[in-house]
């Protein structure tokens, strides 16, 4: 199965989809405070699907200490 970038920011309910079909329906799904998540099209397919949707506080450390780890899987798959 081949996966597309997603192009625009309000087009992120697509992975939401893609995950769901992939590896079935998550007991929850931690998001940052990020608008394409928090309201519109992600938010309702999220409740449809039955996840459990937590938010993570602003600023929070755990969040940032988060970020860091992303970027370098994100680097170590685009090296492999």
């Amino acid at each position: 199965m081949r996966v597309f970038p997603i192009q625009k920011k309000s087009d992120a309910h697509e992975g939401l989809s893609l995950l769901a079909a992939r590896d079935g329906i998550l007991l929850s799904i931690i998001m940052d405070n990020a608008q394409e998540q928090t309201r519109g099209t992600f938010r309702k397919k999220a409740r449809d699907l039955g996840f459990h949707i937590k938010q993570v506080e602003p600023h929070s450390p755990w969040q940032n200490a988060a970020e860091g780890a992303i970027r370098e899987l994100k680097c170590g798959a685009g090296r492999k």
